[in-house]
């Protein structure tokens, strides 16, 4: 139990550090809004685009799947705000 609690921190931790979120979080719809908040919409997705590399680099599948999230919400925030224009 104890190796899993430390192998789930660190992946966490790497998470955010490629984005430099200060928040110890992995849900997809907080990072998603705190890279528009952050960056705006256009540069959150260069960001994702990073953690996607990073976390194919690092063969971790975990934050390869919240980034894939993460992606998935930006891309319906562009969607919805194209049909709002």
């Amino acid at each position: 139990m104890l190796v899993f609690a430390a192998t789930d921190c660190r992946r966490r931790h790497q998470l955010l550090q490629v984005i430099s979120m200060p928040l110890p979080n992995d849900d997809p719809k907080q990072i998603a809004a705190w890279l528009v908040q952050q960056h705006g919409l256009e540069r959150a997705r260069m960001e994702v685009l990073a953690g996607v590399m990073q976390a194919q680099k690092a063969e971790d599948n975990y934050a390869l799947s919240v980034w894939r999230d993460v992606k998935r919400i930006l891309g319906q925030a562009s969607s919805e705000g194209q049909h709002a224009a």
